[in-house]
């Protein structure tokens, strides 16, 4: 088994989980989310690469509460360029993930997430270790890795943009669902029994030298 095996992905969302879509011949819906980071320099980097690259389509931006008090600044940089959505408090992520031709994010539950559900993933690190561990999958071709939010430059994100054709983005959900499936919860239950069945057998053991294990 290898880390993927243990994403904690929801086993429900096997409802919305379909491998034999195929994509959409052009990214038209983009699913923007930066969890609770602790300040808002990606996605304002992230929203203004898009306008930049003539993007004019739909952005779904999933805000946590530390950045709802930006929504107003965030529609105004944006303007007539593109549809702008926020969305708060959402119980599961996985409609709109299932509904984006691609997701732009950090590295966390978001990027598991995405390659569970069959959803090109588009990862800007927010701290210098997830930009190697989004490396590190980006050479398993499961995402694109744009590096380092504090580097990265908005107008680099309309490059970025011009690699997920639609050869790739169908190569990356492929690849994403077939690394990260529904079970990742159950294996975590799984280790987490067996090794307290192994702690109690050893401490059986301690407490009656007399009894052999068979």
């Amino acid at each position: 088994m290898h880390g993927l095996d243990f994403a904690p992905i929801p086993p429900h969302w096997e409802f919305w989980r379909n491998e034999n879509q195929a994509v959409a011949e052009s990214i038209q819906g983009i699913l923007v989310a930066f969890g609770a980071w602790k300040d808002e320099v990606a996605l304002f980097k992230t929203l203004r690469g898009l306008r930049a690259a003539g993007f004019s389509g739909q952005v779904n931006v999933l805000l946590a509460p530390p950045h709802r008090d930006s929504k107003r600044a965030l529609s105004a940089l944006v303007g007539s360029s593109y549809t702008l959505c926020f969305h708060e408090e959402v119980q599961s992520v996985a409609e709109l993930l299932v509904e984006a031709d691609l997701a732009i994010g950090g590295y966390g539950n978001l990027t598991f997430e995405a390659l569970a559900m069959g959803t090109p993933y588009l990862c800007i690190g927010l701290k210098e270790f997830q930009v190697r561990y989004a490396q590190f999958l980006e050479q398993k071709r499961l995402l694109i890795c744009a590096g380092s939010a504090d580097m990265l430059k908005e107008d680099e994100i309309g490059r970025l943009l011009a690699k997920f054709t639609p050869k790739c983005r169908s190569q990356l959900k492929h690849e994403g669902m077939s690394m990260v499936d529904l079970n990742g919860l159950r294996r975590i239950v799984d280790v987490l029994f067996d090794e307290a069945c192994s702690t109690a057998r050893i401490t059986n053991s301690q407490n009656n030298p007399l009894i052999v294990e068979s």
